[in-house]
């Protein structure tokens, strides 16, 4: 379920590998709609934090930021909207 309580298929892929940033190591989510495949919410988790850089410690997994899209629908071409 993503937030909006919506059934979704996750897809996850490691993100970043960035030694010097404030979360060096992250996994992103895209939730899918079963029925569709359109993402409808993307989840990015922390998966190591630099407490030097954000100043205080954040347990991991964290979620450190999310997306989500209440409309969505198919379009002919990147100029037209549903």
């Amino acid at each position: 379920m993503d937030r909006a309580g919506r059934r979704v298929v996750a897809v996850s892929a490691r993100w970043a590998d960035k030694p010097d940033a404030r979360f060096p190591s992250e996994r992103r989510y895209l939730l899918c709609s079963p029925e569709t495949g359109l993402v409808l919410a993307v989840d990015d988790v922390a998966l190591a934090v630099n407490t030097e850089s954000t100043g205080v410690a954040v347990p991991t997994p964290s979620t450190v930021g999310y997306e989500l899209w209440d409309d969505t629908a198919y379009v002919r071409d990147s100029q037209s909207r549903p």
